[in-house]
């Protein structure tokens, strides 16, 4: 697939699909799938996500995917299971985000795909745009397809999204300093999203005009 005229991605794939009208069953019900993609490829995500914009940097994917494909007399599909396995290596990464006018820059870190699991160790970047700049850090397991059990040795190490030094500029709505901590949790398919954020030494704008302005600090030593 060329998406650029650098780095186009390479995949290819071999899905063994019965069409309902289809008298010969596949040979096969096994499926298999591999993609690699490096640096300018990873400009796809603009063409799929219109909030996130690849800007720059260096970008390296490479996954491969094997499962069952069951399907029923009629052609319809019975069960299916997928099990990917592969690395997601990112450099110096800028990404700009639509919402809110800002850029993520120096995202860098590894994740890999095993299974049941993605797993995020050390990605890290900054936040810049005209709402606030700060630093973000992102570790921990996500699973992909089935939720984690009580017992599941990850359940104490859900993927986090950790804010730190964060200078927001929220027009009449806040100004001042904030950290803070989302956790996510469920899996990629069905993600479950917690946490909190703190703010301080900054000021919160009420809705009425003729209200004064509160000062984060005060309404924080009061509690």
């Amino acid at each position: 697939m060329l998406v650029t005229e650098q780095d186009p991605i390479e995949y290819r794939a071999s899905v063994p699909f019965r069409l309902p009208f289809a008298k010969v069953r596949p040979e096969s019900n096994l499926v298999s799938a591999e993609v690699e993609m490096l640096n300018e490829g990873f400009k796809i995500i603009n063409l799929l996500n219109p909030e996130v914009t690849w800007v720059e940097g260096q970008g390296f994917v490479q996954m491969r995917a094997r499962g069952v494909l069951e399907q029923a007399d009629d052609g319809s599909i019975e069960n299916i299971v997928i099990e990917p396995d592969g690395v997601l290596k990112l450099e110096d990464v800028v990404l700009r985000l639509a919402s809110n006018n800002s850029s993520i820059t120096g995202l860098s870190g590894t994740a890999t795909f095993l299974r049941n699991r993605l797993r995020v160790k050390g990605m890290e970047g900054e936040l810049f745009g005209d709402t606030g700049t700060g630093k973000v850090f992102i570790d921990g397991v996500l699973p992909i397809f089935e939720p984690m059990k009580p017992e599941d040795p990850d359940i104490d190490s859900p993927l986090k999204m950790v804010l730190e030094n964060l200078k927001l500029n929220l027009a009449l709505l806040y100004q001042g300093a904030a950290a803070g901590e989302i956790v996510i949790g469920g899996t990629a398919l069905k993600p479950g999203i917690g946490g909190e954020v703190v703010l301080f030494d900054g000021t919160v704008t009420l809705p009425e005009a003729d209200r004064p302005r509160l000062r984060i600090t005060e309404i924080i030593q009061n509690c």
